[in-house]
């Protein structure tokens, strides 16, 4: 309305120009990383800003999940005994604050500012509620071996498990469409892997990236890449750099374990470094690559689109519950993509082996009890529940229990302990402080 865009003019500053009904104003340090659809709420109305969080999250996000912003007038780390509503106004009182971590299970409550927020780094906690308030956060989708879905809000698992061949839609939004390639490889012969990636839209400034293994060689020498339709990357190693500066990539040895802890989910069995694809866009969009004999695994990193996002990789709301292949499927986005909005369409076609399976989809109550013995004893080391019974899926397929085997190898590269970073020794001496004042 009307008085609503007076009262926001106020407060923002004078208009810089006008051009008929449009009026600009200067915007604050915030809304210049909010998208439109947040930026139009700030405008019509603008107390939302404080009442109505953009997203909130049962998880902690401390260490490498935030950055710590000092709150108040005295730049505190930790503002206690304050309300959930101080809490945000806190945060939006102060510059560079992007999001809050409160809690009122201990007496006083806690409040946190947060800037940064990844959210597949945050832990799960009934006691905290992460709630954004500014910029999208950043979140992770994994998709391993045949392939195993990690969404973004299901960094831990439960995974989202498809066997089918045929082009599916990743990520699906108004900035960006992200489709992966299923297909059977040697390894896994009748339950589908990854075996290609291409996205475009307007986060990547209508480009089109198209990378899918072709064969017949394998590894390095059986992917290539293409950058609306141009073949890039076609030695390796070497690197590219679109004229615009949109996309900067390289086909290079890298070590998985310093991506994702199961980047390296079934092609684990050598540490260090493997054949992979790097992609890095302007627009905090991430694709990390792990080349297989025909397979890959693929690691996805963007910031949350505000206007929402879809797919099998879900729809980054914070709420793992629906993100099941049940709940993708009633959203209408479980099937394959049509042929002619496959993002494939112009790229080279896949081997006739990716498209024929060599028997039924294999099944664990199936699985030969030898092997399935076997599984059960290593794949113990994959970590959780989830991670076991993916891993123990991966063996059967492949009726080969050197890939629990991988997966041990990958968990223990990954299970190192990192140092604590400072602003998690910090929360934590205020935490400490906090139950020593009870």
């Amino acid at each position: 309305s009307r008085p609503s865009l007076k009262g926001w003019a106020i407060r923002a500053g004078p208009p810089r120009r006008a051009k008929g009904a449009l009026v600009v104003w200067p915007m604050a340090p915030r809304q210049k990383r909010m998208g439109l659809a947040a930026i139009l709420l700030s405008i019509g109305l603008r107390s939302a800003a404080t009442t109505s969080p953009m997203m909130t999250c049962k998880m902690n996000c401390y260490g490498e999940a935030a950055e710590v912003v000092p709150l108040g007038s005295k730049s505190e780390m930790l503002l206690s005994g304050v309300s959930v509503d101080e809490c945000r106004q806190a945060c939006d009182d102060t510059d560079g604050c992007e999001g809050i971590v409160y809690s009122n299970e201990a007496d006083p409550s806690e409040c946190y500012g947060k800037k940064s927020i990844k959210t597949s780094l945050c832990q799960p906690d009934n006691k905290y509620l992460t709630e954004v308030l500014g910029a999208p956060p950043q979140g992770t989708c994994a998709l391993l071996g045949d392939p195993h879905v990690m969404a973004f809000d299901r960094p831990q698992g439960p995974t989202l498990d498809k066997f089918e061949p045929g082009v599916y839609q990743l990520v699906k939004s108004s900035q960006l469409s992200v489709q992966g390639r299923f297909g059977y490889t040697d390894r896994f012969k009748n339950a589908a892997s990854m075996v290609g990636l291409a996205l475009e839209g307007s986060m990547v400034s209508e480009h089109k990236l198209v990378v899918e293994y072709v064969g017949p060689g394998k590894w390095e020498d059986g992917f290539k890449a293409f950058w609306n339709g141009e073949e890039i990357l076609s030695t390796y190693p070497s690197t590219f750099s679109s004229k615009d500066g949109i996309l900067n990539a390289k086909k290079v040895a890298m070590d998985p374990s310093t991506i994702h802890q199961e980047a390296g989910h079934t092609l684990g069995d050598v540490q260090g470094t493997l054949p992979s694809y790097e992609f890095l866009f302007p627009s905090d969009l991430y694709v990390y690559m792990l080349l297989g004999p025909d397979n890959v695994n693929v690691i996805i990193r963007m910031k949350r689109v505000v206007d929402g996002q879809d797919g099998y990789c879900g729809n980054f709301n914070c709420n793992p519950d629906d993100d099941s292949y049940e709940a993708v499927a009633s959203r209408g986005l479980a099937a394959p993509v049509p042929e002619d909005e496959s993002l494939f369409a112009s790229a080279p076609p896949p081997p006739p082996t990716e498209e024929a399976p060599a028997g039924p989809a294999p099944k664990l109550e199936d699985c030969n009890p030898d092997l399935k013995k076997q599984a059960e004893a290593h794949c113990q080391a994959a970590g959780n529940d989830d991670a076991v019974q993916m891993c123990m899926y991966d063996v059967c397929a492949s009726g080969n229990i050197k890939v629990a085997l991988e997966d041990e190898i990958a968990t223990l590269v990954t299970q190192q302990e990192p140092e604590p970073s400072p602003d998690l020794v910090i929360e934590q001496q205020q935490q400490q402080q906090q139950q020593q004042q009870q």
